[in-house]
């Protein structure tokens, strides 16, 4: 009884432990949420909610009109950011099937052919699949349908300031690795050639 009497006395507000605790909650939430286990979140954030409650660091639910209010609030900013995860979610597709594109047409086409031709349109749309561009069918055709992607977009609200914090973190990173590779994509291919070159 003891212990657990020191423990919670370490989380009063203020102290190093919470913020620790703070931290290490929010960054396992974040992991989480991004590896899409939101089952488990949910436990991570109501556990952390019973400690400090316990510890009486505070009490979100004194006042449930307040409460009320700050999950609107919450809840409207979610929505805000899931219109921005969307918005790039999908350039990030639109990116991904121009990429795709572009290779096949110098792989299929005539030389000097930028635009798909006629007759290669159903070979392409079998290359699509093959290449895992359509998440859950290829019947919708080539644009996203909203009603695919809702657990995504969900997550998205309900789990926001995560999301930000990982967003801002990572996608600089993706996108100046993503130029470099494509800056070095002759580098690199030149190396492949030449370690494959007696299967030529």
């Amino acid at each position: 009884m003891q212990i657990i009497n020191t423990i919670l006395m370490a989380m009063e507000f203020g102290t190093g432990w919470f913020y620790l605790t703070s931290f290490a909650t929010f960054v396992i939430i974040m992991a989480l949420t991004e590896n899409e286990h939101e089952n488990f979140s949910f436990v991570a954030l109501g556990g952390f909610i019973y400690l400090m409650e316990t510890a009486g660091t505070f009490n979100i639910f004194t006042d449930l009109w307040a409460f009320a209010g700050w999950v609107g609030v919450y809840f409207i900013a979610g929505i805000f950011w899931s219109f921005v995860k969307w918005f790039a979610f999908l350039h990030t597709k639109a990116d991904e099937l121009r990429d795709i594109r572009k290779n096949y047409i110098e792989r299929n086409a005539p030389n000097g052919t930028k635009k798909l031709p006629l007759e290669l349109e159903d070979s392409f749309y079998d290359h699509l699949v093959l290449q895992g561009y359509f998440r859950y069918s290829s019947k919708d055709g080539f644009i996203p349908q909203i009603r695919n992607y809702k657990n995504k977009c969900a997550r998205w609200i309900i789990w926001w300031p995560t999301s930000l914090v990982w967003t801002v973190m990572s996608d600089p990173m993706v996108r100046i690795a993503g130029w470099l590779v494509n800056r070095l994509r002759g580098l690199y291919q030149g190396v492949a050639n030449r370690v494959f070159s007696e299967f030529e």
